[in-house]
């Protein structure tokens, strides 16, 4: 009877062969964690982006009806209905057929909305909000007398900040 020769891998080959595996999975994994990385940064920018067009249209289709500004205080509690340059907003009050519309931006960067000409909005609308400037139009009239506004909403979420903005000009103004 004849013997078969079996003869193993060497050490040497075993270990040439495991630092070939090893490279393949790091350059793998590298390649997976970088679209991994790219998936987040896009779902953060959709994110914010669904949260800055909600403004937008909520500011939109509210103000378009709007006869004019009775409010606006902008972040440093200064009323800057006189003001012909933009503010950082911190509450506006538009006057409208019906009653009136207030818009807010809270302290822990969320975006309110509610009704009448006085006080408080109540209704949340959006997170992540730098800020919102507001700019009366044309420029240099103050708010009081503005035809419209410019509205830019910057915000900002895991270091990674969207600006929008818009301009929108008072149908009922008298």
């Amino acid at each position: 009877m004849k013997l078969i020769n079996r003869r193993g891998f060497t050490v040497l080959e075993l270990l040439i062969s495991l630092a070939f595996a090893s490279l393949l999975i790091l350059m793998i994994s590298t390649l997976f964690l970088m679209n991994v990385n790219s998936y987040n940064r896009e779902d953060i920018v959709l994110e914010l982006q669904y949260h800055g067009q909600v403004v937008l249209n909520y500011f939109s289709d509210r103000v378009m009806e709007a006869e004019g500004i009775v409010e606006i205080i902008d972040i440093n509690n200064i009323d800057s209905l006189n003001k012909d340059s933009e503010i950082k907003l911190k509450k506006v009050i538009f006057r409208t057929n019906d009653n009136g519309v207030i818009f807010e931006v809270k302290p822990n960067n969320k975006f309110f909305y509610g009704e009448g000409i006085a006080g408080s909005a109540k209704t949340e609308i959006a997170d992540y909000i730098e800020s919102i400037i507001l700019k009366p139009l044309p420029s240099g009239k103050n708010f009081l007398d503005a035809d419209g506004i410019e509205i830019t909403v910057n915000l900002s979420k895991r270091n990674i900040t969207e600006s929008y903005n818009t301009k929108v000009f008072f149908r009922n103004k008298k």
